[in-house]
């Protein structure tokens, strides 16, 4: 795990926004082009082989660069791909916002809210799939949902309003 002001390649990790069974998100910092990124950062099970981490690391490379060529509204953009200290790690748009998991019961969301919603994780699946995709881990807790209506899968973003 990384802490606050180290550093992950040439980002400078701000704080922890979420971590899973295969590695952390953080908020980082990248000095080169001045902006704030969602840093995700995948650490192989210590066990594995090199064989296995090296084709890990290749995975991730290619599904980077597929979502990099993925422009929709509502997907989320990837800047940047790589390794540090033998983890592969992804840059990408730091949305900020809540999981759609977050709204899943929650009574002041209105059903129609609810269905643009999942209009606009649809729409950002279909254009994943007409670009030969497919997103794997679709879930409440990959849909973020920002602080201005949107909503982005995939993490998929979506407006709050």
């Amino acid at each position: 795990m990384h802490g606050p002001g180290s550093k992950a390649d040439r980002y400078v990790i701000e704080s922890l926004l979420g971590a899973g069974g295969m590695g952390q998100v953080y908020i980082a910092f990248d000095p080169r082009l001045g902006r704030r990124v969602a840093l995700k950062l995948l650490h192989p099970d210590p066990q594995a082989d090199a064989a296995t981490r090296q084709e890990w690391a290749r995975r991730m490379q290619r599904e980077a660069q597929a979502a990099a060529a993925l422009s929709h509204p509502n997907a989320v953009t990837v800047f940047d791909v790589g390794e540090v200290e033998g983890a592969p790690f992804i840059a990408m748009e730091l949305v900020r916002g809540r999981s759609l998991r977050d709204y899943v019961g929650a009574p002041d969301v209105h059903w129609s809210q609810r269905i643009r919603w999942l209009l606009d994780v649809a729409r950002a699946l279909d254009a994943a799939h007409a670009a030969g995709m497919v997103h794997r881990d679709v879930k409440p807790d990959n849909v973020l949902v920002d602080g201005l209506g949107g909503s982005q899968a995939g993490s998929i973003s979506l407006p709050r309003g």
